[in-house]
């Protein structure tokens, strides 16, 4: 009777030391990444990536576009890729580490 307890109240402890290491270690890493911006950035930035890599496929002929139309959608999504992501390099990473770099002197 009293292992049984000892080993049921054992196992509840456990589980619960799991979902609150879980629940601390998903939480904490996650706020962590949204309280600097740059990292927000870069997120956002890999968005445009993203955009840029579907406008290659279409341009490639790998993606199912009107034949007349693929070339001018291929390249506004490509166009709006690159554009996208050195935007964000150039206006708001490389501004936001030098701040950070001058601040930390």
């Amino acid at each position: 009777m009293c292992v049984a307890g000892f080993g049921l109240s054992l196992r509840t402890v456990a589980r619960e030391v799991q979902i609150h290491s879980r629940k601390m270690m998903f939480g904490a890493l996650t706020w962590k990444v949204l309280l600097d911006p740059a990292a927000v950035v870069l997120l956002v930035s890999f968005l445009f990536f993203l955009l840029f890599g579907v406008g290659v496929l279409v341009l490639g002929g790998l993606l199912p576009v009107q034949e007349s139309q693929r070339e001018r959608i291929g390249s506004a999504l490509f166009d709006t890729g690159v554009l996208g992501a050195m935007g964000m390099s150039c206006f708001v990473i490389i501004p936001s580490f030098a701040l950070k770099i001058w601040r930390s002197k």
